[in-house]
């Protein structure tokens, strides 16, 4: 037949590529949305009365959902050594990312079960959870940690808290606000062996006032510390005061204060006046 000049066997090589391309496109559409990985290892000494097996196997699941299942066993003379099993998925959706997973070991000398959560409900803000459970050597049953983050901009806040169903270990929290010029950072903690305590500071700085405040409270002392510092220009003068105070359910409270004043009284040609003034002052309250 005349091809009138054409090259077929460069068409019989694009047909043959277009069909090995559409053949693995076809493979790959009927891959099954489950993936599994079983290798073994295994040793057998009838006269020794030997036999040892070891299995890892895991498995993966795409749709509707991404899931991953993993497991170990170790096997020695029909008695079981170690299992351990450890599964996570993705069940997040549009506006809300979340991961669930669990791992579960045991040997004949521990137990340990533990289940993990992960919610980011928002960009700037996540929630985490780990429960934990441990038997055998030792007893631990449902311990539970929660961890709280939230970093929007010029606010920063943080909780965690260690409890079980009954009791409560350890439980904190903090919140940061964060401006020019500005800070204002209040945290409490309290635990199984310790009274609530609240921690605070203030902290202002502007180009004429510097003020500053940190408060440490329990529930039967308290720590006052405050400190400014001011400054005019009309007339001119700066001022720095300085108060401390300490408060104890068993003795008066005590009282601590400084203040300082430097003042310009004339500004002239041959004469240049200041005025200072410091004060200083310990009070020893009586109980009223």
């Amino acid at each position: 037949m005349n091809t009138g000049g054409l090259n077929t066997s460069w068409g019989v090589r694009s047909c043959r590529f277009v069909g090995q391309q559409l053949a693995c496109l076809e493979r790959w559409l009927c891959v099954p949305p489950q993936a599994s990985l079983p290798p073994r290892f295994m040793i057998q000494v009838p006269e020794k009365n030997l036999d040892y097996r070891t299995r890892l196997q895991h498995s993966s699941s795409f749709y509707p959902s991404l899931e991953s299942s993993t497991s170990f066993k170790v096997h020695y003379n029909n008695r079981i050594l170690f299992i351990a099993d450890l599964q996570w998925k993705n069940v997040s959706g549009r506006l809300l990312k979340k991961w669930e997973g669990t791992f579960n070991m045991d040997t004949p000398w521990l137990y340990l079960y533990a289940t993990h959560k992960f919610h980011q409900f928002q960009r700037s803000a996540f929630f985490t959870t780990v429960e934990l459970t441990v038997g055998k050597a030792f007893v631990l049953k449902g311990l539970i940690l929660e961890l709280y983050c939230k970093d929007d901009n010029a606010e920063k806040e943080g909780r965690v808290e260690i409890r079980t169903s009954t009791t409560t270990y350890l439980r904190a929290s903090t919140i940061n606000r964060f401006m020019k010029g500005f800070l204002h950072s209040q945290n409490e903690i309290t635990s199984l062996w310790s009274q609530l305590i609240k921690h605070e500071v203030l902290l202002e700085n502007n180009e004429h006032t510097k003020f500053l405040r940190f408060r440490l409270t329990s529930a039967k002392k308290e720590f006052n510390l405050t400190a400014s510092y001011c400054h005019l220009e009309v007339p001119r003068k700066s001022n720095i005061s300085t108060s401390v105070v300490w408060t104890d359910h068993k003795n008066p409270p005590l009282v601590l204060r400084f203040e300082a004043q430097l003042e310009e009284v004339k500004k002239e040609k041959m004469l240049y006046q200041k005025r200072g003034t410091l004060l200083f002052r310990f009070a020893l309250c009586n109980k009223a």
